[in-house]
Parts: structure tokens; sequence; C-alpha cells
């Protein structure tokens, strides 16, 4: 994936590692760290290798297991009959 260029705006790829948040096939939500990829600074498309998407796919088909959990205390916001 040298010199890649991006297939939504042309930018040059850049290889970061990344952190994934994403939802298994059994709804669950999963963070996924350490992700090697190819991101556009631009308008932030990610590219993984196939390596990388095989196991991406294993983990949110749940075919692999969870390295660890975390507990997370997020916000809660409630819209009602409010509009705007």
């Amino acid at each position: 994936m040298q010199g890649m260029r991006c297939h939504r705006c042309g930018q040059e790829m850049e290889f970061k590692v990344v952190q994934l948040v994403e939802v298994t096939k059994a709804g669950q939500p999963v963070i996924i760290q350490g992700v090697p990829a190819k991101v556009c600074p631009n308008c932030g498309e990610q590219v993984f290798s196939q390596a990388v998407a095989q196991t991406l796919l294993a983990i949110l088909t749940g075919e692999r297991q969870p390295d660890g959990t975390v507990t997370l205390e997020l916000p809660v916001y409630t819209m009602g009959d409010k509009q705007g």
C-alpha cells in the first residue's frame, strides 16, 4: 500500500495505527486497538490490508475472542419532544 492515493478525494494516504469502535454481528459495540491502516489526511477514509481486513472480520463475526474488556460510563441525552 505504498504511495497509495485516496479513492474518494485523491489525497496521498498516510500510514497510521488507529483505534476502531464498531458493532459486531451480534449487535455488541467493540473497541479494536492497534489497527494498521492507510488513512487519508484530507477526508479520513481508511484502507486496510487484506490480512487486517480478515482479522477485523473475525472479530466482528465473533470468530476471535476478545483480549479483555473495559467498562465505560457514557453520557445519555434524551431529545423527547424538543425540536431543533
